[in-house]
């Protein structure tokens, strides 16, 4: 029997013209959830991200000596393009200034996307569902290791829904409350996977709540 813990990249740069970075947050949640593997004696086998930065830049902020292998099915869906597609390519500038807003037309453009409603961006979700799912056969085809995953919220989300055989958009419901560096963690057997832990975040709650994020 073997695990995959799948960590959610840390806080990024919501609101910035370039998102893809870690904030000074972001990186303090990592280097906390760094500590607490240390604490707990928690040792991986395999490490593995996507090559998005925010999500290298987590690696390296949980452990500096991590040699982490690239897996592009791991990185996020183009949440901007989801948005603009939805808008017809007219994003109104607030969207990327109130969370509330912007997680509230990111729910809308999921389904619709799942739905395959969005005409520039057919085949989509089934594109991204598929490079997910081969991103998950490959670091689980042992079942012997413990591996670690730093990804984000929607590979995440859609794993898990996968995992737990939940309606499609279960993912979605999942994906809007996954918080930044929280530990998910699989069971991984011959027989199959099965959900150990969900969205956790004790590095975070016996550090400082307030360290706790989700975008």
């Amino acid at each position: 029997m073997g695990t995959l813990t799948l960590i959610r990249h840390g806080q990024a740069s919501f609101g910035e013209k370039n998102y893809d970075k870690l904030s000074e947050l972001g990186r303090q949640q990592g280097k906390l959830l760094g500590d607490y593997f240390e604490r707990q004696n928690v040792i991986f086998d395999k490490i593995f991200c996507g090559n998005l930065v925010r999500q290298i830049d987590t690696v390296y902020a949980i452990n500096s000596k991590y040699c982490p292998v690239i897996l592009e099915g791991l990185n996020e869906y183009e949440a901007e393009s989801l948005i603009r597609d939805y808008f017809s390519g007219n994003i109104p500038p607030e969207i990327f200034q109130d969370r509330r807003q912007y997680f509230k037309i990111i729910r809308m453009a999921l389904q619709k996307v799942q739905d395959n409603e969005l005409k520039n961006l057919k085949n989509y979700w089934a594109d991204f569902r598929y490079r997910v799912l081969d991103s998950l056969k490959t670091m689980t085809v042992n079942t012997q290791c413990n591996t670690l995953a730093i990804t984000s919220g929607g590979p995440i989300s859609l794993i898990v829904s996968e995992v737990i055989k939940s309606a499609p958009g279960t993912m979605i419901d999942l994906n809007l409350q996954i918080k930044n560096t929280s530990v998910t963690r699989i069971i991984v057997t011959k027989k199959g996977l099965y959900l150990n832990e969900f969205n956790s975040t004790p590095h975070l709650i016996n550090s400082n709540p307030n360290t706790i994020t989700y975008s």
